[in-house]
């Protein structure tokens, strides 16, 4: 809880500075403070819109949400003077629990606020919003690492070459996705946005051999085999370094609010303040299916891929 304190003239002192020759009429020169803020680098927040969200909770669910998985059922062959036997497949579920919960609180004394400037108190608010949203953010990016498929060949500090994005791309569609359904994503890092920029590495594409073609078929849409390419400054940098990137279908996690990020506000009577900031509750998780051959009961998440890169 960050607690901001009543202004105390010997705890919070302003220390003036002045760019010309300090006189003995220093004392005389006056400090003020613009109604503005240099905000602290916020980054733009965008893998929660490549998972699905669209999962609804109820008071009635409690903590877990179920979800029924199923299976494609084998075919038999009747023979004449034969009867049929029916085969009895176990049905599964998958489970979701709500059990995260987080805020960012702040206490304001009564008598600190009549100096603060407006700017500086929206601040405080905007600032709590974003670091619960960037903790999903990261949430979300620190899956990556445990979908159980790779690229052969890419690898921390490596750049992603074409061939690379080709083969996943290819591994989505053995998997049954549909890549140009609209509901794919590669998810890159800026350093391998700027690659993206690089003519001599996508040449191959054939997309109309040049320059501007390519600029407009593939980085102007922000698609690349069929996929939409979102870049975020939340991905993991393991201690190798480059970081953890991934080409995924939209299912492959699944990211359910009980309370989407909340405004709360209580003053306090003893601390002549008041006590407000966010919070949230949530639960995600990645998603597993059966795979696609008949009585097959085994489970796959064979439609995300992890990319080490850059």
């Amino acid at each position: 809880c960050h607690a901001l304190s009543f202004l105390h003239p010997a705890r919070n002192k302003t220390v003036a500075s002045v760019n010309v020759s300090t006189t003995t009429h220093a004392a005389n020169i006056p400090t003020a403070f613009k109604n503005d803020v240099i905000r602290a680098i916020r980054h733009k927040m965008v893998l929660q819109k490549t998972i699905n969200t669209d999962w609804n909770w109820e008071k009635s669910m409690g903590q877990t949400i179920a979800v029924n998985r199923t299976v494609n059922w084998e075919k038999q062959v009747k023979t004449p003077d034969s009867n049929i036997t029916a085969t009895a497949y176990k049905p599964t579920e998958e489970l979701l629990y709500i059990d995260t919960f987080e805020y960012s609180a702040a206490q304001i004394e009564d008598f600190a606020k009549l100096f603060i400037a407006d700017a500086v108190l929206t601040d405080i608010r905007d600032a709590q919003a974003y670091v619960l949203n960037r903790g999903i953010e990261t949430a979300i990016s620190n899956t990556y690492q445990s979908f159980s498929q790779t690229i052969t060949g890419t690898a921390y500090n490596s750049e992603v070459t074409w061939a690379q994005l080709v083969k996943g791309s290819e591994m989505l569609i053995s998997a049954g996705i549909d890549v140009d359904a609209g509901n794919v994503h590669l998810v890159i890092s800026p350093q391998q946005s700027s690659v993206f920029k690089q003519m001599n590495q996508f040449m191959d594409a054939n997309l109309g051999g040049s320059k501007n073609e390519f600029d407009k078929a593939v980085l102007a849409r922000d698609k690349v085999l069929g996929a939409t390419i979102v870049s975020s400054n939340f991905l993991r940098a393991p201690g190798a370094g480059g970081h953890d990137m991934a080409m995924y279908f939209k299912d492959a996690v699944y990211l359910v609010f009980a309370q989407k990020p909340t405004w709360f506000e209580d003053w306090r009577g003893l601390a002549l303040g008041t006590l407000c900031g966010f919070k949230q509750a949530y639960g995600m998780k990645r998603s597993y299916r059966h795979a696609e051959t008949p009585g097959s009961t085994t489970l796959t998440d064979n439609w995300a891929i992890s990319i080490p890169g850059v």
